[in-house]
């Protein structure tokens, strides 16, 4: 039994329900694009590979020497359904993450039309913060595969272990406008109709531009934010009319992703109310987990029963108390995170897009729009955006006093 078949917990389908266990920082510290993580105690995706994992002799016993135009390099990982292997593809030549089915030619019809439906979601996709498909087809044997991007790259975990305390100075800013290129990435996926519904750090690949980092260690002012790549459209769902009504017969009351970032309509196998908000949940749970180093709730060894209810009925842990800090944290990110974690859809923000324009007017100290703007309030921000004029007006004031 592989570590993914003791992790999953059983269902009528191959992309059925992970508890996913957090592998440790040196486990997961380099990822490649295109290998489904379960070789790398992940959820069934598309995701990211352990780099190197693929070069021992057992491995490459049984690795092809080419499928179709592609010169099989070596294989980065392989799950339930598919395998992905480093390929250099002819022409145009250039290295690719390549993803076939398990099985060859000889798949049944649902595998087909799972892996069919995760080349459209990615086709729809042309983001800078997305995983790219160059191209998908069928070899003359009858092998079903398709084409992306080759990422090399930390998962978000992995990132984050490397990075100074979310307490250290500037740190929390860091992370936040990392995590607002998340959450504008995964809005162009809602505008596009596609659902991601398994976002997790391990399906986040960070890439580090060292030669910038180092740029901004010598600057006093500038900061540098890695890029980022989201992989594994895997259990995505298409939103179009059409497409949904087809595959709905297959998915009510089917429980789908990984469990401590499921949402409380997720968890329920509820299919009629996911939607885009589904995903601002899981970005809250993320969110939470690069502030907090922790999730708001610990489900990894309960029961399936008792899993689901402390999603859909407990509060969240206290982000402020998880934290750790000395300094207090302010307010405004945990009521940021906290309309995220709503348990009610109609409570959580309304898209992705209004969950990355929070965090960006909390880093330009401005107004949040998570809670409703008293007075008070909106004086407070004023001032911080603009000490040195409130400075100067409370010294012009004093003297008007004294004199």
């Amino acid at each position: 039994m592989t570590d993914d078949d003791r992790d999953r917990i059983p269902g009528p389908s191959d992309d059925g329900v992970r508890r996913e266990p957090s592998p440790a920082p040196d486990e997961e510290a380099t990822r490649h694009s295109g290998a489904p993580p379960e070789a790398a105690h992940d959820a069934p995706t598309m995701g990211a590979a352990r780099a190197g994992a693929s070069r021992s002799s057992a491995a490459s016993a049984a690795i092809p020497d080419s499928i179709g135009e592609y010169r099989i390099l070596g294989k980065l990982g392989e799950g339930g359904m598919g395998v992905v292997y480093e390929a250099e593809q002819r022409d145009p030549r250039r290295v690719v993450a390549l993803k076939v089915i398990r099985g060859g030619a000889f798949v049944d019809d649902d595998r087909v039309r799972m892996f069919q439906r995760e080349v459209e979601t990615l086709a729809r996709l042309t983001h800078p913060n997305i995983g790219a498909i160059y191209e998908s087809g069928r070899t003359e044997d009858g092998q079903h595969f398709f084409a992306m991007e080759l990422v090399r790259g930390s998962t978000l975990s992995a990132h984050l272990a490397t990075r100074p305390p979310v307490t250290a100075p500037g740190e929390l800013e860091q992370r936040l406008r990392l995590f607002a290129k998340l959450a504008s990435a995964v809005h162009h996926a809602h505008q596009r109709g596609v659902i991601h519904r398994d976002l997790k750090p391990s399906n986040i690949i960070v890439i580090e531009d060292t030669e910038a980092r180092a740029a901004g260690a010598q600057s006093a002012t500038r900061t540098v934010t890695p890029e980022l790549k989201i992989l594994d459209f895997g259990l995505a769902r298409i939103t179009d009319d059409d497409v949904r009504a087809a595959s709905m017969i297959t998915e009510v009351g089917v429980i789908k992703g990984t469990l401590p970032y499921m949402s409380p309509e997720q968890a329920r196998g509820d299919g009629d109310a996911i939607d885009v908000r589904t995903d601002v949940y899981a970005l809250g749970i993320i969110l939470y987990e690069m502030i907090a180093g922790q999730r708001p709730y610990d489900v990894l060894k309960a029961s399936l029963i008792e899993a689901v209810r402390v999603i859909c009925e407990e509060p969240p842990r206290s982000v402020a108390l998880s934290w750790g800090g000395s300094r207090r944290l302010d307010p405004d990110v945990e009521t940021i995170i906290g309309k995220a974690l709503e348990k009610e859809p109609d409570r959580r923000y309304a898209s992705a897009a209004a969950l990355a324009d929070d965090v960006s007017r909390f880093l330009d100290s401005e107004p949040i729009q998570a809670r409703p703007p008293s007075a008070a309030y909106q004086v407070r921000k004023f001032a911080k955006r603009h000490r040195p004029i409130v400075a100067g007006a409370g010294i012009a004031v004093a003297s008007l006093v004294v004199a």
